[in-house]
């Protein structure tokens, strides 16, 4: 007489057996040529049909623990994505399955190579075309999981050549990501040594200083941020951020409006001066 399979064994078989049916349902609709670039002008909604179940794929190959095959899916269903609250889920979930695999699952043999040369051989010379391919390849491990080896390679690629811009932007928008505040602020402030002038250095030490709960420190780096670039929206907005939180609400309500005149359609900008307008009216604070 045959043992009756445990209760545990049964519903995994079924779950297995779910998937796979689903799997080989979507795999059958979803060619990925489908829906060309003309359709997805012309019929939105039927492209965002077939962009959720192309996601809806990749979520059940990555409950089969084929993450390569959910990497795809999710690249295919971002291609057409015009929703930004759509475009946020799959990235997060993208990042989640790119943390199930190996770095070396995620690269090129030849972008491996490269990674391991590259920190290994310190003495090697780089130019703009070499950081250049090397932030690439920062980048992508970074959006698919990899974010140790990512941080790595900017923090060799910013060692090398501190007055980088656009790495030393790039590797303290990671760290900021990562909730490295502190760190993103040291590096912001290594490079502003070599390169004291550049607005986008400086607004974005505002903003990591901003998120350290430094606002008196963020004021300083945010004005002369605007110094140098006085139309930048989100310098004024996040310097008025820093005088709301200060308690010096005029100044801060004339930063909002200063945004706004940047950009009248600044929707952060309008909803932090409708905060402080109200605030104003409820009360007085020391200017």
């Amino acid at each position: 007489m045959s043992r009756r399979p445990s209760k545990e064994y049964s519903q995994q078989r079924v779950i297995e057996f779910f998937t796979n049916s689903v799997i080989a349902e979507l795999e059958g609709i979803l060619p990925y040529d489908s829906i060309g670039p003309k359709e997805t002008a012309e019929f939105t909604w039927i492209t965002r049909e077939w962009m959720l179940a192309k996601e809806s794929l990749g979520i059940f190959y990555l409950e089969d623990s084929r993450e390569r095959q959910a990497l795809e899916c999710f690249d295919a269903a971002l291609k057409i994505c015009a929703n930004e609250e759509d475009r946020h889920r799959i990235t997060m979930t993208r990042v989640v399955c790119g943390c199930r695999l190996s770095i070396y699952d995620l690269l090129e043999i030849d972008e491996t190579c490269e990674i391991e040369t590259f920190l290994e051989n310190k003495a090697e010379e780089i130019d703009q075309t070499k950081v250049k391919r090397l932030m690439g390849i920062a980048d992508k491990c970074f959006f698919a999981g990899g974010i140790k080896t990512a941080l790595t390679l900017y923090k060799s690629i910013t060692e090398r050549w501190p007055s980088n811009v656009d790495a030393c932007l790039n590797y303290s928008n990671m760290l900021r990501a990562t909730g490295s505040y502190a760190e993103a602020a040291e590096e912001l402030e290594r490079c502003l040594e070599k390169v004291p002038r550049d607005s986008r250095l400086l607004c974005n030490k505002g903003y990591a200083l901003n998120e350290l709960g430094r606002q008196r420190d963020a004021i300083p780096a945010l004005e002369a941020a605007l110094d140098v670039c006085p139309t930048d929206k989100h310098a004024w907005n996040n310097l008025g951020n820093s005088f709301y939180e200060t308690m010096r609400l005029r100044k801060a309500l004339d930063c909002f409006q200063r945004a706004l005149r940047c950009d009248p359609d600044f929707s952060t900008a309008n909803v932090n001066k409708r905060n402080t307008l109200r605030r104003l009216a409820g009360q007085v604070w020391p200017m």
